[in-house]
């Protein structure tokens, strides 16, 4: 009866595992098990969340237009990497409000560096 509240519990419990640091010049990203990655901010060329299965990613690409970094909403240090990204200019806040809503598997653009 309660087996999607325990799901809820396990799987906030995963992502707050993982690590999120803004510095002044980077993101690092980093969990037990994963390879902690950096990115610098000058190299941040798109961001993206993913959602799907209740969970919801987000994803940072580099400058070669692949991803470089992902981690999950609730881990630790996300308030501030959201912060900072939310500040960017042309940051799609409406697309964030339509992925927080979806409870399908998607892929939200939410922002993309203007050449």
């Amino acid at each position: 009866m309660f087996d999607w509240l325990r799901k809820r519990k396990a799987r906030a419990a995963r992502d707050a595992h993982w690590q999120v640091v803004v510095t002044a010049d980077s993101i690092t990203v980093g969990a037990p098990g994963h390879e902690v990655m950096r990115l610098a901010k000058a190299d941040l060329t798109a961001v993206s969340i993913e959602t799907g299965d209740s969970d919801m990613w987000w994803l940072l690409f580099g400058p070669d237009g692949e991803r470089a970094l992902a981690f999950p909403q609730g881990a630790t240090g996300e308030v501030f990497a959201v912060d900072y990204l939310a500040a960017l200019h042309g940051f799609d806040q409406g697309a964030v409000t339509l992925a927080m809503r979806s409870a399908r598997k998607h892929v939200f653009p939410v922002w993309h560096r203007r050449a």
